[in-house]
């Protein structure tokens, strides 16, 4: 799917670095990994207004990035949206 059912509704989708669909593994990662920025007083959360490219700590572990998208706009594979 992408995303939580509130990312879906936001036009939001959960991609890999290359804009690609994450695997489940990479899924699993990133929700454990979101466990980690939230035991650490939430920095991995806060982090996310001071990078480059808006990641938090749970996206930089499992190499993933939250985007905008439509089907074929940006750097976004199409193909995520099937």
């Amino acid at each position: 799917m992408q995303g939580t059912p509130g990312k879906r509704a936001l036009g939001l989708i959960v991609t890999d670095l290359d804009g690609g669909r994450i695997s489940p593994m990479r899924a699993v990662g990133r929700y454990f990994a979101k466990i980690l920025s939230t035991i650490i007083l939430f920095i991995g959360f806060i982090m996310i207004g001071f990078t480059e490219r808006k990641q938090g700590l749970h996206d930089m572990i499992a190499g993933t990035l939250v985007q905008k998208a439509n089907p074929g706009e940006g750097m976004v594979d199409a193909r995520v949206f099937d």
